[in-house]
Protein backbone atom coordinates (compact mmCIF):
# COMPACT_ATOMS: atom_id res chain seq x y z
CA UNK A 1 0.00 0.00 0.00
CA UNK A 2 1.15 3.36 -1.20
CA UNK A 3 2.12 6.23 2.07
CA UNK A 4 2.47 9.64 1.34
CA UNK A 5 5.47 8.71 3.98
CA UNK A 6 7.23 5.99 2.08
CA UNK A 7 10.28 6.83 -0.14
CA UNK A 8 11.22 4.85 -2.91
CA UNK A 9 15.00 3.93 -4.71
CA UNK A 10 15.03 3.59 -8.15
CA UNK A 11 18.53 1.95 -9.76
CA UNK A 12 18.58 3.16 -13.49
CA UNK A 13 22.21 1.25 -13.94
CA UNK A 14 24.99 2.30 -14.80
CA UNK A 15 26.61 4.77 -17.59
CA UNK A 16 25.18 6.29 -20.02
CA UNK A 17 22.43 4.19 -20.30
CA UNK A 18 21.92 4.69 -17.26
CA UNK A 19 21.81 8.04 -16.82
CA UNK A 20 20.14 8.15 -20.63
CA UNK A 21 16.87 5.76 -18.33
CA UNK A 22 16.93 8.37 -15.72
CA UNK A 23 16.79 11.60 -17.50
CA UNK A 24 13.68 10.08 -19.89
CA UNK A 25 11.83 9.03 -16.45
CA UNK A 26 12.29 12.04 -14.90
CA UNK A 27 11.43 14.12 -18.45
CA UNK A 28 8.32 11.52 -18.39
CA UNK A 29 7.45 12.84 -14.34
CA UNK A 30 7.67 16.79 -15.31
CA UNK A 31 5.70 16.52 -18.33
CA UNK A 32 2.88 15.39 -15.35
CA UNK A 33 3.86 18.17 -13.15
CA UNK A 34 1.71 21.79 -12.59
CA UNK A 35 3.43 24.10 -14.52
CA UNK A 36 4.83 26.03 -11.14
CA UNK A 37 7.12 22.80 -11.10
CA UNK A 38 9.47 23.74 -14.14
CA UNK A 39 11.90 26.06 -12.17
CA UNK A 40 12.71 22.92 -10.51
CA UNK A 41 14.69 21.86 -13.90
CA UNK A 42 15.68 24.60 -15.88
CA UNK A 43 17.80 22.45 -18.13
CA UNK A 44 14.71 21.60 -19.65
CA UNK A 45 12.10 24.25 -19.05
CA UNK A 46 12.21 25.96 -21.98
CA UNK A 47 11.63 22.92 -24.27
CA UNK A 48 8.51 21.98 -21.35
CA UNK A 49 7.45 25.01 -21.76
CA UNK A 50 6.91 25.30 -25.26
CA UNK A 51 5.12 21.58 -25.31
CA UNK A 52 2.31 23.07 -23.08
CA UNK A 53 2.00 26.36 -24.46
CA UNK A 54 2.02 25.11 -27.83
CA UNK A 55 -1.02 22.27 -26.42
CA UNK A 56 -2.72 25.35 -25.07
CA UNK A 57 -2.67 27.48 -27.28
CA UNK A 58 -3.93 24.57 -29.60
CA UNK A 59 -7.04 24.14 -27.30
CA UNK A 60 -7.91 27.69 -27.07
CA UNK A 61 -7.94 28.11 -30.84
CA UNK A 62 -9.99 24.91 -31.70
CA UNK A 63 -12.26 26.07 -28.46
CA UNK A 64 -11.84 23.74 -26.20
CA UNK A 65 -10.76 26.14 -23.89
CA UNK A 66 -12.30 29.45 -22.39
CA UNK A 67 -10.56 32.67 -22.70
CA UNK A 68 -10.09 33.11 -18.89
CA UNK A 69 -8.95 29.29 -18.72
CA UNK A 70 -6.72 30.20 -21.40
CA UNK A 71 -5.39 33.53 -19.52
CA UNK A 72 -5.14 31.60 -16.24
CA UNK A 73 -3.30 28.78 -17.84
CA UNK A 74 -0.90 31.56 -19.43
CA UNK A 75 -0.22 33.16 -15.91
CA UNK A 76 0.63 29.76 -14.08
CA UNK A 77 3.16 29.40 -16.42
CA UNK A 78 5.06 32.33 -16.43
CA UNK A 79 5.10 31.10 -12.79
CA UNK A 80 2.08 33.52 -11.41
CA UNK A 81 -0.16 32.31 -8.65
CA UNK A 82 -4.03 32.98 -7.92
CA UNK A 83 -3.04 35.72 -5.81
CA UNK A 84 -0.85 37.92 -8.29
Amino acid sequence: MYSPATSLFIDFGPGHDGNKRRDDAAFAIMRRSPPQTIKQWPDRSQQFLHEQLSRLTLGWVEGRITNFDYLLHLNMLAGRSYND
